[in-house]
């Protein structure tokens, strides 16, 4: 037996071991591509970096030659040998990988000997250099751009030292790169500007953002130039900004066109205002004498003129009116363009306001058999204080096309309170019509200047609309419309107003003389006007029934009379279909049951003699236009009660009334009897004088001129 102590080769052995799985380890833990080849360039082992750079396995490229890996097998071949004596640096080669891909590489090879120094093989690695060359490519066409660019491009450091100047700079500035280098960028920024751009770059360096902003820079030979300057933060890798990219143009020429065109808008605004004025000035001109046509008209038209002549006439007066309103929209407009469109400020009755302005259109409404209806809402303030005049041309504009689109059915106008304080209201306004409506993708359109729309023949300026819209705006309101093709259109607007100091009770409560209990029937085939009658008679907390024909009318008073509650009052339309209100009043006059009931009619048509002679013989306590204001129908009801009971007029409708009553009035400015009040007319134009002398005439008062 022999024994024999091998801790010694163990240790080795041990020693070996370790060493071998360090050198593994270092192999194993490189970012790049390690391999070792035998004498003939076979590769005898690589790391898993390999494997997965060129998408073969460990087993697939031990054996396999070197070259065979790269695109360029005689390039890597010729690389490979020459590591066999020296060392390679820096190769770029090729690798053709697994799945066809080229993977552009650094390669670096060494001789790698055994212990008796002899050479045994080659050691190598493959460093991917794919996305070093995007980069590097990326930096290049940026380089090229700056380098190229017209455009002053530099880079600061956080001190405002210049470490980059590019062409565009030199050119703007007149310093060259190796002037400008190294040196603070001050040098180019007036002294009364660097505190601005020293507050830019703060703003950048704490991360607010790319600063834009207009300026001046200093050139090298002490010009200043107008630029528009681009200030941009340089992050590094850890988040911070290590330096500011500029980017400098030359804004000469541009601030030179900006200077032209404010100067030639001044000039433009300029000649359009005084074209305005003078547009203004002379439709002034035109209207003066156009008024006096229109007055002039009317006188012809309340004469005695044949039925030719009256015809003539009347087309005339139409005209003359038709002018008036187109020179009356140019000079509001005209007005509007130079800002001298005046509003005037004074206390006004709201339902008089409605009342006159639908008067104005009663005519020609009458002459399409439209019914015309007005309702303003119970609390709503009745006496107001603003511009009354500007309401009713914003009024009379949207009443003037509901007539003029409408041909058949109603038009309607409606007044309520939006909201109240101590001190205004604000109202709204609608103007409802059964015409023609307006498509929707039309409506916008409505309120610009110089636009009309629908395909009817148009007549007018096309101003109409958008200086309603003005007006309204002006009055603290807005406007608009509602509307489809064939259903009608609703116009509305709102407006504030202030209260009148001098008394803003709601028109319910304007009104003196209790009505309450007193029972009325309103007998009248429109719904609408049916409607509106009750909520106004509902106001003066009348009992009130309607119905909308005779028949029916005439069965409800005959069962109330023997019932022992007849109506006190019955209000009667006189253009109803079949039965008329004449005919159904002579029915009630002719029925001892109903005989004694106050009978009011209500008319949208002019009366012909015939029917006057008919409403006198009927005993009718009185005939109203429709559509009646409140008041009217107020005073109306009170006159017909104070006759039948044998009261004089005023007894009545001036109970408790804030004003003097009409009648009171009339007595007053016509003094004692036999005297006529004297008054004084100074006109400069002749015709608007006869007009106004005509006038006076005809209200029974003495002139002088």
């Amino acid at each position: 037996m022999v024994a024999r102590d091998v801790t010694e080769q163990r240790r080795t052995e041990e020693r070996l071991r370790n060493q071998k799985n360090y050198s593994r380890a270092l192999i194993e833990s490189s970012p790049d591509a390690l391999l070792a080849t035998d004498i003939r360039l076979n590769i005898t082992d690589v790391n898993e970096k390999t494997a997965q750079l060129t998408g073969y396995s460990r087993q697939e490229l031990l054996r396999s030659p070197l070259p065979s890996l790269f695109t360029d097998a005689a390039l890597a071949a010729q690389a490979a040998h020459k590591a066999l004596s020296e060392l390679v640096k820096d190769y770029q080669l090729t690798i053709r990988t697994a799945d066809g891909a080229d993977v552009p590489v650094s390669f670096n090879a060494s001789q790698f000997k055994d212990a008796q120094g002899e050479v045994r093989g080659v050691f190598a690695s493959a460093r991917d250099i794919s996305e070093h060359q995007r980069l590097e490519r990326e930096r290049s066409l940026l380089a090229s751009i700056v380098t190229s660019s017209e455009e002053a491009i530099y880079s600061e450091t956080p001190e405002g030292i210049v470490n980059s100047w590019n062409g565009g700079a030199e050119k703007l500035l007149g310093y060259s790169a190796q002037e400008m280098i190294g040196r603070n960028i001050t040098v180019c920024i007036p002294l009364e500007r660097r505190v601005e751009s020293l507050e830019h770059l703060r703003r950048v360096l704490r991360k607010e953002g790319i600063q834009q902003f207009q300026t001046v820079r200093r050139r090298k030979d002490g010009s200043v130039v107008d630029v528009s300057i681009t200030m941009s933060p340089i992050v590094d890798k850890a988040g911070g900004v290590s330096g500011i990219a500029l980017i400098a143009r030359d804004i000469t020429q541009r601030k030179h066109f900006e200077e032209e065109l404010t100067k030639a808008r001044d000039e433009a605004l300029e000649g359009a205002r005084l074209k305005s004025e003078f547009l203004a000035n002379m439709s002034h001109e035109i209207r003066t004498p156009l008024n006096s046509m229109v007055g002039l008209g009317g006188i012809l038209l309340d004469s005695n003129l044949s039925g030719e002549q009256q015809s003539l006439v009347r087309e005339l007066h139409d005209t003359n009116e038709g002018l008036l309103a187109i020179i009356n929209d140019i000079l509001d407009f005209s007005k509007m363009s130079v800002g001298k469109l005046l509003f005037e400020v004074v206390d006004f009755e709201l339902e008089k306001v409605i009342a006159a302005t639908l008067s104005l259109l009663a005519v020609r409404a009458r002459k399409k058999r439209l019914e015309v209806a007005m309702s303003i809402e119970p609390d709503t303030p009745g006496i107001l204080r603003g511009d009354p005049g500007r309401l009713r041309q914003v009024l009379a504009n949207l009443l003037s096309n509901a007539v003029k689109f409408t041909d058949r059915g109603e038009i309607v106008v409606r007044a309520s309170k939006v909201s109240e304080s101590p001190s205004t209201a604000m109202l709204r306004f609608e103007v409802r019509d059964t015409g023609i409506g307006i498509p929707e993708q039309a409506q916008g359109q409505l309120f610009r200047a110089f636009t009309q729309v629908g395909d009817r023949p148009q007549e007018g300026t096309g101003l109409g609309l958008a200086i309603a819209r003005t007006l309204v705006e002006q009055m603290g309101g807005s406007i608009g419309v509602l509307s489809a093709p064939g259903t009608g259109s609703t116009f509305w607007f709102t407006a504030k107003f202030a209260k009148s100091g001098s008394g803003v009770a709601p028109l319910a409560a304007a009104r003196g003389l209790s009505l309450e209990g007193l029972s009325v029937l309103v007998v009248d085939d429109n719904e609408t006007s049916r409607a509106i009658l009750k909520s106004q008679l509902g106001s003066l907390k009348m009992t009130v029934d309607s119905l909308p024909d005779a028949a029916q009318a005439m069965e409800t008073l005959q069962a109330r009379a023997r019932a022992g509650r007849p109506y006190s009052i019955a209000l009667l339309d006189v253009e109803m279909p079949g039965v008329n209100g004449l005919e159904l009043a002579q029915m009630i006059r002719g029925t001892p049951e109903t005989a004694t009931t106050i009978l009011i009619l209500l008319s949208s048509a002019r009366r012909s003699v015939e029917d006057h002679r008919i409403i006198s013989a009927l005993n009718i306590a009185t005939c109203l236009d429709k559509p009646a204001a409140p008041s009217e129908l107020y005073d109306a009801l009170t006159n017909a009660l104070a006759s039948k009971l044998g009261l004089p007029p005023e007894a009545i409708a001036g109970l408790g009334s804030p004003e003097v009553p009409r009648e009171v009035a009339a007595l007053e400015l016509a003094g004692a009897p036999g005297r006529k009040p004297h008054v004084l007319l100074a006109e400069d134009n002749a015709g608007n004088r006869k007009v106004a002398l005509w006038q006076l005439d005809n209200s029974a008062v003495a002139r002088t001129r």
